[in-house]
C-alpha cells in the first residue's frame, strides 16, 4: 500500500484509510468489529460511499460490503492508469465468484502504421463496470494514451477504437475489469503498403 495517507474515518467496526490511489479497508475488533480483515485495494480515483451506520453488516467480516458501498467516481474513468489491468476489487465472502472478462469479435487485425484500426476492440465483461484496455507496445486510444478506462454497458459490453502507431510492426491489447477476473487480449498488425501487398499475394489475392 502506498504510505501516504491522507484521511482516515471509522464507521462501526471498519477503519476506511485513504491515500494517494488507494484505498484500504480494515475489519479491526479493537474498534468494535467482530473479525480481522486487511485488504489494500489498489483503484485510483474509486470512492467509498457512505455506509448506514444503521447497517448491522458492518461488524461483519462476512458481508458483501464491497459490492454495495464500492463506486466508481467520474475521476475513476478520468484517470489513465494501466496498472489496473492488474487490480481485482475484494470481494465479500458470500458474494459469488467474479465472472471472466472475454474479448468479443476479431482478436486479429491488420491496419497501417499511425491509422486508425478500422475494427472495434470489444469485451464482454459485466454490466455496468469499468473496463480497462491497455497496449504496452506503442499505438494510442481515442484519449491519446496507451490506456483508457471505459463504462462497460448495460450489457456488460465494453468497447474502443485504437490508433496505430509509426511503427511497422505487432501491437498487443489487453483488456480487464477489477470486476471480473482474467484478461483479454488482442493482437494487431501494422503493415506498409508494400507487406499488405505481399501478404495478400501469399492469401491467394491479386
Amino acid at each position: 500500500m502506498k504510505p501516504w495517507v491522507v484521511g482516515v474515518s471509522v464507521l462501526g467496526g471498519i477503519s476506511l484509510a485513504w491515500s494517494l490511489g488507494t484505498a484500504r479497508l480494515v475489519f479491526d475488533p479493537a474498534i468494535g468489529g467482530t473479525g480481522s480483515r486487511d485488504v489494500d485495494a489498489t483503484l485510483a480515483s474509486a470512492a467509498w460511499v457512505a455506509p448506514d451506520p444503521n447497517d448491522p453488516e458492518l461488524d461483519d467480516p462476512k458481508s458483501d460490503l464491497y459490492a454495495r458501498y464500492f463506486v466508481y467516481s467520474d475521476a475513476y474513468y478520468a484517470t489513465v492508469d494501466h496498472t489496473r489491468i492488474d487490480v481485482s476489487r475484494p470481494r465479500g465472502a458470500n458474494e459469488p465468484a467474479p465472472e471472466a472478462i472475454r474479448s468479443l469479435g476479431a482478436t486479429y487485425g491488420e491496419g497501417r502504421p499511425n491509422e486508425l484500426y478500422a475494427g472495434t476492440l470489444e469485451v464482454q465483461a459485466v454490466a455496468n463496470v469499468p473496463v480497462t484496455f491497455f497496449a504496452p507496445d506503442h499505438g494510442v486510444f481515442e484519449n491519446d494514451q496507451r490506456a483508457i478506462t471505459v463504462k462497460a454497458d448495460a450489457h456488460g459490453r465494453a468497447a474502443v477504437k485504437f490508433r496505430f502507431g509509426p511503427l511497422a510492426s505487432t501491437y498487443r491489447i489487453v483488456a480487464a475489469s477489477p470486476e471480473t477476473r482474467g484478461t483479454a487480449s488482442f493482437r494487431l498488425e501494422a503493415l506498409t503498403e508494400r507487406e499488405a501487398r505481399e501478404r495478400s499475394v501469399l492469401l491467394g489475392g491479386k
